[in-house]
């Protein structure tokens, strides 16, 4: 099964110094368009864990917020979330050693 996006344009939406930002409409595998904005930063990095037989522990990217904490653009009331460690990455840490 063929499973590659083809890049139809990209707008850059933010150029600095660290990051940049752009909008790129893609064709998805089954011909519609959709967008996804990403995110360059030339010192990122991807962690993938692998275990004995170097097979990948998750099949997702390794992302968690333990608490967000932001303003409302409108009514700027201060917006406050959290959320648990997801349990397969939970799984991946040693017990006690997360901070």
């Amino acid at each position: 099964m063929e499973l590659t996006e083809k890049t139809l344009s990209s707008q850059t939406m933010f150029d600095g110094r660290i990051i940049h930002v752009r909008r790129d409409v893609i064709e998805l595998p089954n011909g519609k368009e959709a967008f996804r904005e990403v995110v360059d930063h030339p010192g990122g990095v991807c962690v993938l864990a692998l275990d004995g037989e170097d097979r990948g522990l998750i099949a997702r990217p390794a992302l968690h917020s333990a608490r967000l904490e932001l303003l409302h653009p409108v009514t700027g009331e201060r917006l406050r979330f959290a959320a648990p460690m997801p349990a397969d990455m939970a799984a991946l840490i040693p017990k006690g050693d997360i901070s």
